[in-house]
């Protein structure tokens, strides 16, 4: 079954799936690692640029293109997230790009994400752009930012004459 079937549950009770599938073709393929690397090299080691194949045959192999991996610690041929699958589950014609969004990982790193359908000429989802932007230090420097630059409360004061 096609990963998209199987997140929405769209197949009928014998095995035969509602739509055909159509694997990422290597062109296609190949523009995706051009624009995922294209996208890191712009926004640097922590953002990860991930896409998935919706049409693959194996759900839990779907990643056939990724760029600092290391951002959510995976890699070339893994799965989908959890958020990927509750995005799906909204039905066939109605799921929506999320963008952004917060996640963490199991580590703890705290990300900035986006979830972008790749549709086909029929509007179909067949495919996952996802970016997952590390703000762990981010947030931390915000938070020392405020410390440094708050007033513990007590506001603007009038300026002396």
């Amino acid at each position: 079954m096609d990963l998209f079937a199987v997140m929405c549950g769209l197949w009928h009770s014998e095995p035969k799936l509602i739509f055909r599938k159509a694997p990422m073709t290597p062109a296609q393929i190949e523009f995706y690692k051009r624009l995922a690397h294209g996208l890191a090299l712009q926004f640097g080691p922590n953002c990860e640029i991930v896409v998935h194949d919706l049409e693959t045959d194996d759900v839990d192999h779907s990643i056939v293109v990724i760029e600092n991996g290391h951002v959510s610690g995976r890699k070339l041929g893994d799965g989908p997230s959890h958020i990927v699958f509750e995005s799906m589950h909204e039905g066939a014609t109605d799921v929506h790009d999320r963008e952004p969004y917060l996640t963490k990982t199991t580590d703890g790193k705290l990300l900035k994400s986006s979830t972008i359908f790749i549709r086909n000429d029929e509007g179909k989802p067949v495919g996952i752009l996802g970016i997952n932007f590390d703000i762990t230090l981010m947030k931390a420097f915000e938070r020392s930012l405020d410390a440094f630059t708050g007033t513990g409360g007590t506001g603007y004061t009038e300026p002396e004459p």
